[in-house]
Formats: C-alpha cells, structure tokens, sequence
C-alpha cells in the first residue's frame, strides 16, 4: 500500500510522546534525547508549530535549571488546557513528571511533582516512559530498578482527566480501562553472580538476568492500592502497550516484532487471546532500538497500527494485515498518535542519530471504516 506523506513537522530532536487534543484541533509532541535536549510544543491540525519549549526554556523554569530533560511521554487532558509529560534527566535518569498549562496559546509549567522516597531512600525507579492524566491522578509509567512499582500516581489539579477511550488513540505507554491503568513490567535487569545468561566479561562469572516479560496493573479507584502484577510466559520484552476503543483487549508488542492480544476478564483479570508478528521491514538498517515501538487504534475502533523500529508501520484487522508501508529514510518510529475522527495518523520519529532533528509525519490513511 502506498501512502503519501502528507506532511513533516520538523523538531529539535527525536519525538517519543505525541497526543491531539479531544477536538482534533491540535497535536502535542515531546521528546529529547540521551544528554538531554528535551522539547515540548503544539502544532494545529495543518502541521504548523504554534508553541515550543525546548531545552533552553525550560531550563529558565525554577527547578528546572541546569538539568537536562528527556520528555519521553505525554498525555492531553480532555479540556486541552492540561499537558502531562514523562521526564527523564541526563542519560534517562529519574525525574519526576512535568505537567503543564495552556494558557494563551503557550506551555507554562504548572508543577513538577516530586518523586517518592522508599524506605531505603531512594526512588527505586529509574527512567519514565509513560504518562496518563486519570480523575484527578497523574499516572506515570517508570522502568524500575525493584520488582514493586513501574506506575506510580501524583495528585494533579481539581476536574483534570483525559477520557479512558482515547488512551487507545495514542502510544502514551499507559492503557486505562475500567479505572485501571496498564503498562507493561518487564525491563528489570539484575546482575547476579550465579543464574542463566552468558557471562557479562570474558574471565568474569558476573551474569545479567532478565526477568520475563509482565504487565502491571494499578487500581486507580484505590487510595492506597498496590499494583497487580501478572507474569507472562514470554522473555522477550514488551516495548508498547494499547488498549480496544471499547475497552476489550489490550495489545502489547515486543521487542522479537510479535503483537499479542489479551483478553480483559473482570477489571484485573487477564487471558492471552492470539499473537501475530509485524514482519514488514523497513529501510533502517540495525538501528539501536529494536521490534514494535509504538501501537494506537485508530479512530474507527477496528484498526490495529503497529510500528516497528526498522521504519515499517503496519495496519491490522482481527490480527489480520490491512496494509503496509515504509517510512522515508532516515526517520525510525517512536510513538504514535491517531487522530480522534478522521482517518489520519501522525509517527514520531527519530533520524539517524539522537542529537540529530527527529520529525513528526503526518499520513491521512483514506481508509473506509469496513
């Protein structure tokens, strides 16, 4: 299937949260890269830029000085006037979240929440990777150094959400069903002198153990809920998440380019109901990321998008192929967001290096909803 590039937005470097407002009317990106470098800005419904925040900017925020960000993830609220991102620091160091308001036209930084300490004085996480604005909770999705928490929630201001449905939309890395929010739990690396695994150095006995891949689940009814972990028999590592418009199924895609779907069975239960793997190849050649970076269902609640990190961006049906296409060199996708009504779906990307522009690419898909 040939789908024309509709249009590239040009930003400072790569682009790993992207979001359109419940009107359709504007599109929120972010991003950054390893050292830093982080950005966040608007643009309209004809890829024009309206408001931008990058690192320099944000550096003049009290908090926020000389600490280079990553913003790795973001949500909308529903009103529009609310913007939450995922941040990470130098080379995806811990951070807590950045929430935002839109006021006149610009981003003005709202908060900054702090992370919790545990018991040991530390965070016991590492890098944020997702974020999703739920009833009043900031709920940010964190790769953790512990086995307990990779969600964790921030009180956020009065009447602030983002309807569950449209977590569907986009690759926040947070999926929200029934008050529940999902991610997946897998990226916990231990270091043991004893286990399974090749030997990290020649001469040494010192082994990485990867723990298997999972999914979390964290009650978001619950004050003081714990998270509900579930093990899943696969060892390869979930990269994206994504819930069913309908609020069904939740899909994962892993690092090996398989897509599973689950089958949600009460609020917390889960079942694995089939898997498919993304075969399509794109024009990258051995990038550093690997597999499926990003999944959203489109606004027709039928149609599955999974993009892999090679540049090829696929489109399913019931697990079966509706189409494939390539990216243009040298753009590898990081996120996805579909447009909230029409056929029409922007990729964020990133170029051949970190430090190097990334780009938003903006594709009207055509499709007809049967």
């Amino acid at each position: 299937m040939a789908v024309p590039l509709e249009r590239a937005i040009a930003t400072p470097h790569p682009v790993y949260g992207l979001q359109w407002t419940a009107d359709g009317e504007r599109l929120a990106f972010a991003g950054g890269f390893f050292y830093g470098g982080g950005f966040v800005g608007l643009c309209d419904r004809q890829g024009r830029i309206t408001t931008l925040r990058d690192q320099a900017s944000l550096e003049q925020e009290e908090g926020l000085a000389d600490a280079p960000l990553v913003l790795s993830s973001l949500c909308v609220d529903d009103s529009g006037e609310w913007l939450l991102a995922a941040a990470c620091g130098y080379k995806w160091d811990e951070r807590g979240p950045l929430l935002f308001r839109v006021v006149g036209g610009e981003l003005v930084l709202h908060a900054a929440p702090e992370l919790p300490e545990d018991a040991d004085g530390g965070t016991g996480v590492e890098r944020a990777t997702g974020a999703w604005i739920h009833r009043g909770q900031l709920v940010v999705r964190y790769v953790a150094t512990r086995t307990r928490d990779v969600l964790l929630r921030f009180p956020g201001p009065e009447g602030i959400h983002a309807d569950a449905a449209r977590s569907s939309l986009c690759s926040s890395r947070v999926a929200v069903v029934d008050d529940v929010a999902w991610a997946t739990h897998n990226q916990i690396h231990r270091y043991s002198q004893a286990g399974a695994g090749a030997p990290m150095t020649a001469g040494s006995d010192l082994r990485l153990v990867l723990n298997p891949h999972g999914i979390v689940a964290l009650d978001l009814r619950a004050p003081a809920a714990e998270a509900t972990h579930h093990a899943v028999e696969r060892t390869d590592r979930g990269q994206a998440i994504v819930c069913s418009r309908g609020g069904g199924a939740l899909w994962t895609g892993l690092a090996d380019r398989q897509i599973v779907e689950w089958e949600l069975r009460g609020r917390t239960g889960l079942a694995p109901r089939r898997a498919w793997r993304h075969s399509a190849q794109g024009s990258r050649g051995a990038p550093v990321a690997r597999g499926i970076q990003a999944l959203c269902q489109l606004a027709d609640g039928v149609t599955l998008v999974s993009a892999d990190a090679s540049g090829s961006v696929a489109l399913w049906r019931d697990g079966a192929p509706v189409a494939t296409f390539v990216l243009p060199s040298p753009w590898s996708p990081r996120c996805l967001a579909a447009h909230p009504s029409a056929p029409v779906l922007a990729i964020g990307c990133k170029g051949s290096a970190g430090f190097e522009p990334g780009a938003v690419l903006l594709y009207d898909l055509g499709l007809s909803p049967g």
